[in-house]
């Protein structure tokens, strides 16, 4: 259970831009000991060291995860693009990022 809560801790701490490495170094270390601690009380004889450095992942997961990351981005790019055009359309005056975003000409140009 210690190492259920220490892991329910890890993963309840988001990523700031600053720490995000040694906050994603602690949520991997946290997910191993759980696993390894849930195999031990299930009397598989394994070290947790095979654990770190040991693994598998199938391709059709690998790829499945991918596309579902891919498919988000492209919703959110979707997203932005009807917002900016609505505004655009309400007469909204857009900044040169947001007019190239949609791929609008620079008008200094």
């Amino acid at each position: 259970m210690d190492a259920y809560k220490e892991f329910i801790e890890a993963i309840n701490v988001s990523l700031d831009g600053v720490n995000d490495e040694r906050i994603v170094k602690n949520t991997e270390t946290k997910t191993i000991r759980l696993v390894f601690e849930i195999a031990r009380s299930l009397g598989f004889g394994i070290r947790e060291t095979d654990l770190q450095t040991t693994g598998y992942a199938s391709s059709g997961w690998a790829e499945r995860e991918r596309l579902l990351m891919d498919s988000q981005k492209a919703m959110r790019d979707v997203a932005t693009q009807l917002m900016l055009q609505t505004r655009l359309n309400a007469g909204a005056q857009l900044s040169l990022e947001e007019r190239r975003y949609i791929g609008i000409p620079d008008e200094s140009q």
